[in-house]
């Protein structure tokens, strides 16, 4: 009867005599059998997920405080933007294996294509914010913008940016994807006044931009916003020079290699005759591939007062192309996303813009606090910001450290 309870068998169901011993003699056989089967199978270990907490509850903490959304959206935008960071480029399957979930991978992809799509992951909800923060803390007598417009891999659409130039890299402000090869000028000067929204209203400006952004409406635009700017000309463009009847295109002009033309009060355009301008004209010559030659001259209108210095103003366009790189082969490579879907597009690089605003900030961050030696040894900087910001952030989540609560641009 002991023997029965032990296995859960009433004592009349078995049966007497000799057939009763052997079969409880088969029962506790199979039963040993049975329990040696599986006490002796080596038991499947878990493997431990990743700790993301400390680098989780630092962006938590700063996009609770900064983002005018619930705490679960922005923890959501917080658990991509580390899973960004640590990945370092934007493929969906990429990201998915490094965030903080312990579903399987299609499951977190399909978690982030829900994600993208998210009524609330939008520039006004989750990067203008973070951006008016950092720009609050800016202090710079003249604040340089550029607009520019670069080619996706897959051939058919452009992004076009107003980005502000600091420190040798460009913050994006305002951003549209346009079919590829550009996009009517309405469509820039709409842009340009979105960012224009965006900045103090006490601040002096000067934009950016080469040919494909100066015409004459643009420039009618940035007067009426009452900004300066540097834009670029074609040569077949007309101007018409002080003391001269008739206009003249701007590849006529006798311009030196060593030296660099300047004209006072010209006129652009032979039909809208826009006046007071000054132009630049130097040797540049830029190259289409490897042997096709795109341009000999380089034409520039400016609002500035031609002093020795407005030329190296100039320069200050050239940060668009570094940013340019960092979105794409440099940096987090969005030519190789795999995202069509406009509507994912454009909420993938909403998170992407944010995430790049951070690695910017924090790289600022650790050259201001002179903890750049512990990423970057040479004795001058070599690493660009965004790459000091990256490497410092997953520098932090390694060693299991926060980050702090602020987002900064210092002057």
């Amino acid at each position: 009867d002991a023997r029965c309870a032990v296995r859960g068998v009433k004592a009349g169901a078995l049966p007497s005599g000799p057939d009763r011993n052997d079969k409880v003699k088969r029962d506790i056989e199979g039963s040993f059998e049975l329990h040696f089967k599986y006490a002796t199978r080596k038991k499947l270990e878990r493997t431990p997920r990743m700790n993301y907490s400390t680098l989780d509850v630092s962006l938590q903490a700063l996009f609770q405080a900064i983002l005018p959304v619930s705490r679960a959206q922005s923890q959501r935008v917080s658990r991509f933007c580390a899973a960004l960071l640590l990945a370092g480029r934007v493929p969906l399957s990429s990201i998915a294996r490094w965030l903080a979930s312990d579903s399987q991978q299609a499951s977190r992809i399909r978690w982030l294509e829900r994600l993208l799509v998210a009524p609330f992951v939008r520039a006004e909800l989750v990067y203008q914010p973070a951006l008016r923060q950092a720009l609050a803390t800016y202090r710079a007598p003249l604040w340089h913008l550029a607009i520019d417009r670069t080619t996706l891999a897959d051939g058919q659409t452009d992004l076009v940016s107003v980005v502000i130039t600091w420190r040798k890299r460009a913050i994006p402000l305002v951003w549209d994807f346009v079919d590829f090869g550009g996009a009517p000028k309405a469509r820039y000067i709409a842009l340009v006044r979105q960012a224009a929204a965006l900045l103090p209203p006490d601040v002096r400006v000067v934009l950016h931009g080469d040919t494909e952004f100066g015409s004459v409406d643009m420039i009618r635009a940035l007067y009426d916003l009452e900004w300066d700017f540097i834009l670029g000309q074609p040569a077949n463009v007309h101007v018409q020079l002080p003391g001269e009847d008739r206009s003249r295109p701007f590849a006529s002009l006798p311009v030196r290699r060593r030296e660099t033309l300047l004209l006072h009060g010209v006129q652009l355009n032979a039909k809208a005759r826009l006046g007071g301008l000054n132009v630049l004209a130097f040797y540049q010559p830029k190259h289409h591939g490897d042997t096709r030659r795109k341009r000999t001259y380089c034409y520039l209108v400016t609002s500035l007062p031609l002093t020795p210095s407005v030329r190296r103003l100039g320069r200050r366009r050239w940060a668009v192309e570094p940013f340019h790189r960092d979105l794409k082969s440099a940096g987090f490579q969005l030519p190789v996303s795999q995202v069509r879907h406009p509507a994912r597009r454009a909420g993938l690089f909403v998170l992407v813009a944010l995430t790049y605003l951070l690695s910017v900030c924090f790289g600022g961050w650790v050259c201001k606090t002179g903890r750049r030696r512990t990423l970057d040894a040479k004795p001058r900087r070599h690493y660009s910001l965004f790459r000091l910001g990256l490497d410092w952030l997953i520098h932090q989540f390694r060693s299991a450290q926060p980050i702090p609560p602020q987002l900064r641009l210092y002057s």
